[in-house]
């Protein structure tokens, strides 16, 4: 079969040509390959895809192949493109019948399917998979759901699915409700999109951080007008409104647009000099623009200059600031910039969504509910505290991150890829992720329903936990699957089970492990520690709240009167890390126990108990201690800050931090004490200003 696809030849029966289909638009975008094959009707378009894959570079591979009875030829023995068949109007050889549609929002999901994957005849019982369908067109067609019929779809009812399960899933929901579309229309000011503030976060946190720079460059081969390509370069760098972005605190961080781009682009030519010492030089370049930071601030967040090398040879190294532009939009950039070159007349983006007005629409749109189901569900699948990736270098990690990095592509061979597309085809899953397997407790396959650990092996996973071999032991075991392939098998102690829909659903956890905010906690741990305190006879550790809510309450049978928080604090903090050290304590009589003698977890909650005794955290002294205690309040919606009360124990966040921080810089906020340089005695007079806060600001972030 492979033969007969491979060369005609082969098989006369067998014959094979493409096309590139550049649609109506004329776009770059729009471009598509799709080939055209005479063969038997028993050849799947699956299987061929499979072929050409393992035969082909992954940008000559077509879009979809589809069966004729004959390529069409012209009179002279040539291919007769223009006969061939209308790709959108051939619906793929499917082992399932063709059905219509049965609803209205069956017919409204075949629009959208239509739409992405450009064919016309789609049945309700297509598989998407078959249609060509990958992850890019599944998230295409997410994102026309939000958009058309305010439903947010879980990805993968998309990808492994039909169209009528898609539809069952969503039928009898309440909340369809269509968005408004995104509009051209660009704003002055605009709120952050939820990856900006992430961004804006970490640049407050230190501003001299430069792992979130981008550096990259473009060669140009060939004879240019440099006057026609500074032309496109400024009308092109006007286009992107991103570009010209600065950032503000404006009672929280907000992007403004309000001067132009910097559309200077700087030519060096160095065509007089050696290959190797224009090389050198670039990479001069390339060090000194990293080493000049940028300051959100202020605009000239993207940097760009053109280097000569030769008149038929050009370099355009690109520099900016993640938080404004990333890989992908640089080569949106890109192809801007050789489209306008090209045709100018063609170049038109006045019909695109402008960056202020997305994060408008996603400041509207995007609602804290679906944040947090987002949050929710990324949690659950990468866990709050993901093992560190052991590349295998033989070298111990640095103590400080450089943030250099490199890729080195190996080539597989024809057999080898083959092995790996099966196992990805057999488990499930991309080449790239690992296996997530639901097993029983010895290790063998539940069947579809049922509930067992998930365990999970792949590249990615760790040689085990750091310095705790009795863990390992129990967690990481001998893989008894994928013919020593991946030899190592992880316990992940997270009970789940496959849905009939194919999807991974976590029920809960086989051990006591519980998270708070952000953190994997083992109670016993924490309750060890709490009772190596001479005064506490037995302590039961248990999370009380959801999500951000979520804390850490212990309950303890005291040894002695007068236990206190704050000496029970003092004795876990050189115990525990931070996240471990409980927030509230609680005394009772007794900890209630199983049958068994083993703490009752499940009755913690509802066992009474009294107050421990408080320390009272003191009032604000001095006018600074004053100023910033009403910050925190206001902030927080506290009604009373004391110089000792701690900032997250009293519902403060990472992102209200950063905001207290810029609050206290603020130059309208005027809280400076004066105090003496050389010594800090009280009574003598400092230099220079300095800003105080609490006692406890100085622990803004958890560890």
């Amino acid at each position: 079969m492979h033969g007969a696809v491979a060369l005609a030849s082969v098989c006369a029966g067998v014959k094979l040509t493409a096309r590139d289909i550049a649609g109506s638009e004329a776009q770059a975008e729009s471009r598509r390959l799709v080939a055209y094959v005479s063969a038997p009707a028993e050849l799947a378009e699956s299987d061929l895809q499979k072929f050409l894959a393992e035969a082909l570079p992954s940008y000559m591979l077509p879009e979809r192949i589809i069966h004729v009875d004959d390529i069409p030829l012209t009179r002279n023995g040539k291919v007769d493109f223009a006969a061939l068949p209308d790709p959108a109007s051939v619906r793929p050889l499917l082992s399932t019948p063709f059905a219509e549609p049965q609803s209205d929002l069956e017919v409204r999901l075949r629009q959208i399917w239509s739409g992405i994957l450009r064919i016309e005849n789609i049945g309700v019982n297509d598989q998407f998979i078959s249609l060509g369908g990958d992850s890019l067109r599944a998230m295409l067609i997410l994102g026309q759901l939000q958009t058309l019929l305010g439903v947010r779809a879980d990805f993968r009812l998309v990808l492994n699915g039909t169209i009528r399960s898609l539809a069952a899933s969503i039928e009898g929901r309440t909340e369809l409700n269509p968005c408004t579309a995104l509009t051209c229309r660009k704003l002055n000011r605009s709120p952050l999109t939820h990856l900006q503030e992430h961004l804006w976060f970490l640049a407050q946190l230190d501003p001299s951080a430069r792992n979130y720079i981008i550096q990259g460059g473009l060669r140009i081969k060939g004879n240019i007008s440099l006057a026609r390509f500074n032309r496109a370069w400024t009308e092109v760098i006007h286009s992107h409104q991103a570009l010209s972005a600065r950032f503000i605190d404006k009672d929280g961080p907000v992007q403004c647009f309000d001067a132009p781009p910097c559309t200077n682009l700087e030519l060096i030519d160095v065509s007089h000099l050696t290959s190797s010492e224009a090389e050198e030089l670039i990479a001069q370049f390339r060090r000194t623009e990293l080493k000049d930071n940028f300051d959100l601030g202020q605009d000239h967040l993207f940097r760009a200059r053109m280097v000569r090398l030769g008149p038929d040879n050009h370099l355009i190294l690109i520099t900016a600031h993640e938080i404004i532009v990333d890989a992908w939009s640089i080569s949106v950039l890109l192809r801007d910039l050789q489209q306008r070159y090209v045709d100018a007349v063609a170049f038109c983006p006045e019909n695109r969504a402008s960056l202020s007005g997305y994060a408008a629409w996603e400041k509207r749109h995007v609602s804290p509910e679906a944040l947090e189901s987002q949050r929710h569900y990324w949690r659950r699948q990468i866990g709050d505290d993901p093992p560190v990736l052991s590349l295998g270098t033989g070298r111990a990690r640095p103590q400080t991150n450089s943030y250099r990095g490199a890729s080195h592509p190996v080539l597989l061979g024809g057999d080898l890829s083959s092995r790996v597309r099966e196992f990805a085809r057999r488990n499930s899953c991309t080449i790239d992720n690992v296996k997530l397997y639901v097993l029983d407790a010895r290790l063998k396959r539940v069947p579809v329903g049922a509930s067992g650990e998930l365990c999970i092996a792949g590249r990615c996973l760790s040689a085990g936990y750091w310095q705790d071999q009795d863990r390992t032991d129990r967690c990481f075991l001998p893989n008894p699957y994928d013919g020593g392939q991946y030899d190592v098998l992880y316990r992940s102690g997270d009970i789940a089970r496959i849905s009939t829909s194919g999807l991974l659903e976590i029920c809960g956890r086989s051990d006591n492990q519980i998270k708070v905010r952000g953190f994997r906690i083992e109670p016993e741990e924490v309750e060890v520690a709490l009772e190596s305190h001479p005064a506490i006879a037995k302590a039961a550790v248990f999370a009380e709240g959801i999500d951000e809510d979520r804390r850490l309450t212990a309950s303890l049978e005291p040894a002695r009167e007068n236990l206190s928080s704050r000496e029970i604090l003092a004795h876990l903090r050189n115990r525990l890390p931070s996240p471990m050290v409980p927030t509230a304590f609680r005394l009772v009589d007794s900890v209630p126990l199983t049958t068994s003698g083993k703490i009752d977890r499940a009755r913690l909650s509802s066992v009474p108990y009294r107050e421990i005794e408080t320390s009272p955290s003191a009032e604000p002294r001095t006018r600074n201690e004053r100023v910033l205690a009403r910050i925190w309040e206001d902030l927080l919606g506290a009604e009373r800050v004391g110089i000792d009360s701690s900032f997250f124990d009293i519902g403060g966040d990472s992102l209200l931090s950063v905001r207290c921080v810029t609050l206290a810089r603020s130059p309208s906020t005027s809280f400076i004490e004066h105090r003496p340089s050389g010594s800090w005695r009280p009574g003598k007079r400092r230099r220079h200003p300095t800003t105080w806060l609490p006692r406890t600001a100085y622990c803004l972030c958890p560890p």
